[in-house]
Parts: C-alpha cells; structure tokens; sequence
C-alpha cells in the first residue's frame, strides 16, 4: 500500500459515513494540504507525491506508521531521497521550478 492509496481510502471512509455534514465534507475536500519543505517553501502534498520515486515512497511505507501526517511523510521523503541519491530533491529548494 502506499501513501496515496491511504489518502484516497480516508477520503472514501469519510464519504461512506452516515449524519456527516456536508458543509464541514465539502470544506475538507475542497481544502488541499499543504505542506513546508525544508527551505520553508509551501506546496500541496498531492503535487509533491507525483513527483516522489516509488521506490522511496514504498520503503517509507513500510517504516513510518499508518497514522503519519502528509509533512511527516514529506519530511521523511526529503531525508531519504538526499540519503538515496546524494543530491537534495528538486522540491525542497528554496524556491523550485517545475
């Protein structure tokens, strides 16, 4: 399982629950989480997870706990992916282009 696949499963357990307001649901759908890289630069966790290499993400998986927020994991790509290539990832500039 990886971390996108756990997102998409909360999203479907939170729209599968009976006497949820739908204001409070749209408002949670409808807000991206954003998380900080390490030169305090702020993206969406959902653009930054298409551009992790699986293989990182999949170990991460296997290590961290289920109930990790997005900048926890975030956080831990960034260490691993410097750890695993040697090079800092090109989101954690201070600023990063696509």
């Amino acid at each position: 399982m990886n971390f996108s696949t756990r997102v998409k499963r909360n999203n479907l357990y939170t729209l599968g629950v009976s006497g949820v307001n739908l204001n409070l649901l749209k408002k949670e759908v409808s807000e991206k989480m954003k998380v900080v890289n390490k030169n305090g630069y702020e993206l969406e966790f959902d653009f930054a997870l298409v551009y992790m290499d699986d293989d990182i993400v999949e170990k991460l998986n296997i290590v961290m706990p289920y109930d990790c927020s997005e900048q926890g994991f975030f956080t831990a790509y960034e260490y691993e992916h410097e750890k695993a290539t040697g090079q800092e990832w090109f989101l954690s500039g201070s600023n990063p282009i696509i």
